[in-house]
């Protein structure tokens, strides 16, 4: 098995069995690959029919593995039997992770241990919804916005470099409040000096002259938006409820579908997301073969 690196420069080959494939995860999105917890060194290797995607895992001590995107279903099952012998070839454990409700089928007809991951489950919203925020539902989020707008005057704009320092700043104080490690702000500047790079929109917003929000996302290549960060200053209320909802006017409009990630398990971070009322939750799935 041949591993190439995952850059900017052929991430291409899993756009294009992503377009085609029904999976509503984040997780084959080129900027995110910057983003997940004691993972590094994704690779993909290409077949005539299809791609297995991997990366070197710090928790497991080994190669792991992305649900393989194939050109039909034989193909998936033929890529998961190429993973499972190239690991056992290796004397590692076959270990696939994040696979979706919809996949999750390959694995359990072959009688694999699956563990359920919650926490990795990703929020889908309908964007006409988010946009509009119509209806006794989103009655609290027009609340929080009305009262944004009235308090402070406000500019949301399109992220420049001369707002590097600001947003840098802000996501600095974020990290020390919550105790985040670093791995967020690296994937933030990496966002922000390489946006046509990552193909990812970047918007800042501003309250008496303030910068005191930023936030990121792009367009995938199955046209489902993604979210991939969004952070704002607590001390201004409604700030969450304003960036969230004017980066999807200002970028999003034309695609049906949002992805705003998962929740980690984090109570405050999940409440948040259900209050938006999601389309549907995709559930994730460990896999040990």
């Amino acid at each position: 098995m041949i591993f190439k690196c995952v850059n900017a420069k052929n991430h291409f080959i899993i756009d294009r069995y992503f377009k085609d494939a029904n999976n509503f995860s984040c997780d084959y999105f080129y900027p995110c690959f910057n983003f997940w917890p004691q993972m590094s060194n994704f690779c993909l290797t290409e077949y005539a029919c299809g791609i297995i995607i991997s990366a070197d895992s710090s928790v497991w001590g080994q190669k792991v593995f992305l649900h393989p995107l194939g050109k039909d279903d034989r193909s998936v099952s033929f890529l998961i039997s190429e993973v499972v012998c190239f690991c056992r070839s290796q004397g590692i454990k076959p270990v696939f992770l994040n696979i979706t409700d919809d996949d999750i089928k390959y694995y359990r007809m072959a009688g694999f241990a699956v563990t359920e991951r919650r926490d990795m489950a990703d929020y889908i919203y309908l964007t006409s919804k988010l946009e509009s925020l119509s209806g006794s539902a989103y009655h609290g989020k027009r609340n929080h916005i009305t009262r944004f707008y009235s308090n402070y005057s406000y500019e949301f704009q399109d992220y420049e470099d001369d707002d590097f320092h600001a947003v840098m700043s802000l996501q600095n104080e974020w990290g020390r409040q919550k105790g985040f490690d670093d791995l967020e702000e690296n994937a933030l500047e990496l966002w922000l000096k390489n946006r046509k790079e990552y193909g990812v929109k970047v918007c800042c917003l501003f309250a008496d002259d303030k910068l005191i929000g930023c936030t990121v996302g792009g367009i995938a290549a199955n046209n489902m938006a993604i979210i991939i960060y969004e952070k704002c200053d607590y001390n201004y209320d409604g700030a969450f409820a304003v960036i969230n909802n004017l980066f999807v006017a200002k970028h999003f409009t034309k695609v049906k579908y949002i992805n705003r990630q998962e929740d980690m398990g984090i109570d405050g971070l999940r409440m948040n997301k259900l209050s938006y009322h999601p389309e549907k939750i995709i559930m994730k799935y460990d896999v040990i073969c």
